[in-house]
C-alpha cells in the first residue's frame, strides 16, 4: 500500500503505540491542511453529553458531543453532510462539510430538515503548526488513509479497529489487539 500524505478530507488513524491519551485509538478527519497548519476532529470519541445538554435554547436533536481534540475544548465545532444547505460551510470532502452559519443550522433543525446522523458536534479540535503533523508522521504516530468508508452515522465504538482492518495486512493484525496493551 502506498503511503498517503495528509490532506483535507483524509483521515488520520493513531498508531497503536500512541502515548498521548488524547489520541489513543483515535480516528480523525482532516478538515484543513496547508503549509501553515493542519486542523482535524477526532470522530470516534463520543461523550455522554448531547448538544441539548450544553447549549441553551438549542432545538431538540439527539446528537452527542464528541471530543474533537485537546485544543479549545471550551468551544463548539461541527461537521455535517448538509453541504450548501448550511450557508458558509467549508467543504472537506465530497459529502462532508465543516462549520457554517450556526443560526441557519438551528433553524434547519427546528424545521426538521436535519437529522442527528447528518451532523457531529465537537468540543475542541486537533491542531498542528507548520510541519508538526509531518514530523509526527515521520515518527510513526499516525497512519494516513482515505476517508471513503467514514460517514457521520458510522459506529464510533469500533471505528479504529475497522479502519485498521481495511489497511494492509501489517496493520490489520493490530485490529485484534486488546485495548490494554499490557495484556497483549
Amino acid at each position: 500500500m502506498k503511503k498517503l500524505k495528509p490532506k483535507k478530507g483524509r483521515i488520520l488513524i493513531s498508531e497503536p503505540n500512541m502515548s498521548d491519551d488524547n489520541f489513543k485509538l483515535a480516528v480523525l478527519i482532516i478538515a484543513r491542511h496547508n503549509e501553515q497548519e493542519s486542523i482535524g476532529f477526532i470522530i470516534n470519541k463520543k461523550t455522554e453529553f448531547t448538544i441539548n445538554d450544553v447549549v441553551e435554547h438549542f432545538p431538540k436533536i439527539n446528537a452527542n458531543i464528541y471530543i474533537g481534540g485537546p485544543v479549545e475544548r471550551n468551544r463548539l465545532y461541527f461537521i455535517h453532510s448538509l453541504g450548501n444547505q448550511i450557508k458558509n460551510s467549508i467543504k472537506i470532502s465530497e459529502n462532508l462539510y465543516w462549520s457554517g452559519d450556526f443560526e441557519t443550522l438551528k433553524n434547519q433543525i427546528e424545521e426538521g430538515k436535519v437529522k442527528a446522523n447528518q451532523i457531529r458536534f465537537f468540543a475542541g479540535y486537533s491542531g498542528w503548526s507548520a510541519g508538526q503533523l509531518e514530523q509526527e508522521l515521520d515518527s510513526k504516530t499516525w497512519i494516513v488513509a482515505n476517508s471513503d468508508t467514514i460517514s457521520l452515522d458510522s459506529n464510533e465504538k469500533n471505528m479504529w479497529r475497522n479502519c485498521m482492518k481495511k489497511l494492509e495486512k501489517d496493520y490489520a493484525i493490530w485490529s485484534n489487539m486488546n485495548k490494554d496493551f499490557n495484556l497483549n
